[in-house]
């Protein structure tokens, strides 16, 4: 998201939680919304466009984990960056978030600092032209491979094989003692 004024859907139960964390974006010069549970947050994100979704865990009716998993299943939606900002303890569910397709996690009550560092940072990684190309890779195995396609470039192949070796590349990175600037990027690297 860099420098630009983004489009942060803020998803938590807590009317409270909602008002902190809409000023605190809104003072980070982006705009807000907000939703009071993930069902309301999913009507959001299929009616429009979002840069980043922060999302709580513990909600009614569609709690966070749900969400990441509709997200995680929608090929429209997979791919918008999730920072969840909760309160819920434990490691397992730290990591689950994470397996689940979130970027990040920000403990409650959020940093105004920490959270403008994560929504800003780019990301950085001194292998990113792999994660580019499992990217790319990933989206030529969605779509028809012809010489108009924007995506069917020279050199860029598809083949099984070649699939398996990234994602087994991939599997290395993320089970790997990756440093703090990669974490951000394990979410390019899943299937």
């Amino acid at each position: 998201m860099h420098d630009a004024p983004g489009r942060l859907l803020i998803v938590d139960d807590n009317k409270v939680n909602r008002l902190l964390m809409s000023r605190s974006v809104e003072q980070l010069g982006h705009t807000a919304f907000v939703a009071e549970n993930g069902r309301i947050a999913m009507q959001m994100l299929q009616a429009e466009p979002f840069d980043i979704l922060l999302l709580d865990i513990e909600m009614p009716e569609m709690d966070g984990f749900e969400v990441l998993e509709a997200l995680k299943a929608d090929p429209k939606l997979r791919d918008l960056p999730v920072i969840v900002t909760s309160s819920v303890e434990g490691l397992d569910n730290i990591v689950r978030c994470i397996e689940l397709g979130a970027e990040d996690y920000i403990p409650k009550p959020v940093n105004k600092v920490l959270l403008n560092a994560r929504v800003r940072a780019p990301p950085r990684c001194p292998v990113q032209g792999l994660f580019d190309r499992h990217a790319r890779l990933r989206a030529v195995t969605r779509t028809p491979k012809t010489p108009h396609h924007p995506i069917a470039a020279p050199g860029l192949t598809s083949s099984p094989q070649h699939l398996r070796q990234v994602s087994a590349l991939s599997r290395k990175l993320k089970s790997s003692s990756i440093k703090p600037g990669l974490k951000s990027l394990r979410r390019a690297v899943s299937v």
